[in-house]
């Protein structure tokens, strides 16, 4: 069975074992129709027999299950149908049903929310409100079912103009919730659905607080889908506040996950094209997407490109845009099976971030991971490996670590003469290389001088 209403979805369902008893009451053709995934000929097929079940049974029961399972198939058919569907259904089991429980909580959630897809949301209300009592009646105040439905009651005061009764609504539950230890499912959605409705009364100060509450929860039960959504509402929230540049970090997030083509990347990309970025940035970003685009997520590249782009956005303190490129770049580091020449980049170009900062002990460990991934992706004499070494030693002159200094320099000194040995004539590349190496032997001469002056 397929709803095609996201507010179906959310706010009721037909529940999971009553669609299982149905399908097993339900005749042949319903049931193959239903596993091909087409929900027409399944009602075509099911609704005779609901007919068929009301004349047997008139007045008892028997048949409310079956009802609202038809009413279910009729959403993907002609939702005017599916609502006068649930409409019978609900008052089957009103008329049928006693005491008043689950089976009218279920029904009147599902034709509230075929309402709302219509666009009466004030026809809606009532309907979401008795569900929701009664869920809570049935399960608890604080289950997920009951939790669900009164957020979705909530949502529906905005939408009649009442957003201050949807705040009232779920701030004591939300208490209530963490008081009972009710679950972080349960704390997520109240969160969100808080959030919505004090955008709605223009507080957008606690509704971003509420967002940023919610983020982690959705983290923590792994929720891809919540967490894009929370993210993009908050986006929108900042962006419509005018810090378009925080939008757009959130947005980015969003960017780096969702599906291709899909609502959330369209939002994403909506929010990010909207914010001012520095040419170094864009140049940096573009050629993240570029190999995300053209090679995949999985490209060797790619993690080489994300640490450049890291590196830049902390140098600008913009440290909480990097971190999901950083767990990202850290995994890469931390596979055997990343190439050494990537290897090498990534850690090249963090020891050049430390130097730059002055944080020599880290400079010197990365420039050290870089050298180890250096000789295994290139050449022995290959120009690469002999600037790196160049510029490692260049980096200990600076610390004032000579003797390292001198060995990295002696070893690129070593590599030059052979790279040169190799030319059958002093012609003007090997001349014009030699010229480009003059700072290497300088550096040497210097590092020599200071050891033999310090006595070692």
């Amino acid at each position: 069975m397929r709803l095609t209403s996201a507010l179906l979805l959310l706010a009721t369902a037909i529940a999971p074992h009553a669609v299982a008893a149905e399908r097993e009451r339900a005749n042949p053709a319903a049931v193959a129709a239903l596993e091909k995934g087409d929900e027409r000929a399944a009602y075509a097929a099911a609704a005779p027999q609901l007919d068929a079940c009301l004349k047997a049974h008139p007045d008892d029961d028997t048949c409310v299950d079956l009802a609202g399972f038809v009413a279910s198939l009729a959403v993907d058919v002609d939702p005017k149908v599916a609502r006068a569907r649930f409409a019978t259904a609900l008052a089957l089991a009103d008329r049928t049903v006693r005491p008043e429980g689950e089976d009218h909580a279920r029904l009147a959630g599902s034709l509230a929310a075929v309402f709302v897809s219509e666009g009466r949301a004030r026809d809606a209300l009532p309907h979401a409100q008795r569900s929701a009592r009664l869920w809570a009646a049935v399960l608890g105040a604080t289950s997920q079912r009951a939790i669900d439905a009164a957020v979705f009651e909530a949502s529906l005061y905005g939408l009649v103009g009442r957003a201050s009764e949807a705040a009232a609504r779920l701030r004591p539950l939300l208490a209530a919730s963490i008081a009972a230890k009710a679950g972080p499912t349960v704390e997520l959605a109240l969160r969100r659905g808080l959030a919505d409705a004090l955008v709605a009364i223009g507080d957008t100060r606690g509704a971003e607080a509420a967002y940023r509450d919610a983020l982690p929860l959705a983290l923590a039960a792994k929720d891809a889908g919540a967490e894009q959504a929370i993210l993009l509402d908050l986006a929108k929230l900042l962006a419509a506040r005018g810090e378009a540049a925080a939008a757009a970090v959130l947005a980015r997030r969003v960017a780096a996950t969702a599906r291709p083509g899909s609502t959330q990347a369209a939002r994403a990309a909506d929010l990010i094209a909207s914010a001012p970025v520095a040419p170094e940035e864009a140049a940096l970003r573009g050629l993240v997407d570029l190999i995300r685009r053209e090679q995949g997520a999985d490209s060797p590249a790619l993690p080489l490109a994300e640490a450049r782009l890291a590196i830049w956005l902390e140098e600008h303190g913009r440290r909480a845009e990097t971190v999901d490129m950083m767990k990202r770049i850290n995994a890469a580091l931390a596979d055997p099976a990343t190439l050494p020449r990537v290897r090498n980049g990534i850690f090249w170009s963090f020891a050049g971030y430390h130097l730059r900062r002055g944080a020599h002990a880290n400079a010197f460990a990365a420039f050290a991971a870089a050298h180890r991934a250096a000789l295994l992706a290139f050449h022995e004499t290959d120009p690469m490996l002999i600037e790196q070494e160049v510029g490692y030693g260049g980096a200990a002159m600076i610390a004032r670590d000579n003797a390292r200094a001198r060995r990295l320099l002696k070893s690129a000194q070593a590599r030059t003469l052979r790279r040169l040995a190799t030319t059958p004539d002093f012609d003007d590349a090997a001349q014009a290389e030699l010229r480009a190496r003059a700072p290497l032997f300088r550096w040497l001469v210097r590092t020599d001088w200071h050891l033999a002056a310090a006595g070692k």
